[in-house]
């Protein structure tokens, strides 16, 4: 059994986060969300609170396509070794998510609601729950 904070981690890591190179070893957390979401990021930091964190910035993007404005609230955490290591397993070389085929050894049930929270999704006219996941690329186990 992982601690709360690392079974947190682990489900943000799965969901949304971004864990962003920060020189040869170390990374940082990236987290992005909508306005409507500000009190979820802000939950999200105090959970990982042993990480020290940079303020709460509100950003504006413009997308052109849709020609709309999108509203959101991000926040980055210092770097460290260990979100270095999280990146290295958690990133193939080319940069891209991956599940790793031990992913069981990290799941908690926090874990799982966290990246629900991100990526989930309820259908209710099935009564059925789905975590959308696509930035992974596909793996075979």
């Amino acid at each position: 059994m992982i601690d709360k904070q690392q079974a947190i981690l682990i489900g943000i890591i799965l969901g949304d986060c971004y864990l962003q190179q920060t020189g040869r070893t170390n990374a940082r957390i990236r987290l992005e969300h909508g306005i409507e979401q500000k009190s979820y990021l802000n939950w999200k930091i105090k959970q990982l609170s042993h990480f020290s964190w940079g303020k709460v910035n509100f950003l504006v993007r413009y997308n052109k396509i849709y020609c709309k404005e999108y509203k959101y609230v991000r926040s980055q955490s210092f770097s460290s070794y260990h979100l270095g290591n999280m990146k290295r397993l958690f990133y193939d070389e080319n940069g891209k998510k991956v599940i790793p085929e031990n992913i069981k050894d990290f799941l908690e049930p926090i874990s799982l609601a966290v990246w629900f929270m991100d990526d989930g999704y309820y259908y209710n006219r099935d009564r059925i729950a789905y975590i959308y996941l696509p930035n992974y690329r596909e793996q075979k186990f």
